[in-house]
C-alpha cells in the first residue's frame, strides 16, 4: 500500500498534527516548513522522478533513510542569514 493509499484509506486523505506526537510535530514543522531542508533533500535524492514517475517508482528505503538521517543530525532547516 502506498503512502497516498494509506492516507485515503485510514486518514480521510489528510495528515495532520493530530497524527503525530510532540516530537513528530516539531520535526515536521521544522523539516517541512518554509526554511526546512525537505525539498532540497528530496531533489537531491529523487529529482529524476519528480513530476514524471508515480509514487511506486520511489525507493522507500532510500526515502526513509533520508528522513532518518535528518532526524539523527538535528539539522532540519537552512542556515539563517544575518545582516
Amino acid at each position: 500500500m502506498s503512502g497516498t493509499d494509506f492516507l485515503f484509506k485510514y486518514c480521510d486523505g489528510k495528515f495532520t498534527d493530530e497524527d503525530l506526537n510532540d516530537e513528530g510535530n516539531n520535526f515536521a514543522a521544522r523539516y517541512f516548513g518554509d526554511d526546512g531542508l525537505y525539498l532540497d533533500d528530496y531533489i537531491e535524492s529523487f529529482e529524476h522522478l519528480m513530476y514524471v514517475e508515480p509514487e511506486g517508482a520511489h525507493d522507500y528505503k532510500k526515502f526513509a533513510a533520508m528522513l532518518e538521517a535528518r532526524l539523527t543530525s538535528g539539522i532540519l532547516t537552512k542556515p539563517q542569514l544575518t545582516r
